[in-house]
């Protein structure tokens, strides 16, 4: 199990294209005065999951890892290119023996909160 968690200060985001995808944008743009808190809540779910994954943020590849929502508002993750994730699993520092053992995909669970000025955002990754 690998754990990632990120918190920052609630922001308005320029050039969002380059950080979310158009689902998310569309979802952000829907939350009216609150859009600073969702897309920042967004912002730390893909942090967090980075850092669970242990590669470190990955600018580039943000839009990649897609926050979604289920009816009933709950956050996860949509991988949308698994040989990227693929990719990163072999970059990082997990040892050849346990990464050998891994499946392809993990379970992914994400959690992400805000209030005034802060949000938050927990990522926990399982392997069974």
């Amino acid at each position: 199990m690998k754990i990632g968690i990120d918190i920052q200060v609630v922001r308005e985001f320029m050039h969002m294209e380059k950080i979310f995808s158009l689902y998310e944008i569309d979802y952000i743009k829907k939350k009216g005065i609150n859009q600073p808190q969702t897309a920042t809540g967004i912002y730390c779910a893909k942090e967090a999951f980075f850092k669970a994954l242990g590669t470190g943020i990955l600018h580039s590849k943000l839009p990649q890892i897609e926050v979604l929502h289920d009816e009933h508002g709950m956050p996860y993750y949509k991988i949308k290119d698994i040989k990227l994730f693929n990719q990163l699993i072999s970059e990082t520092k997990t040892p050849d023996s346990v990464r050998q053992s891994m499946p392809v995909i993990p379970t992914l669970a994400l959690s992400i909160s805000h209030t005034g000025d802060l949000a938050v955002a927990v990522c926990v990754m399982t392997w069974k």
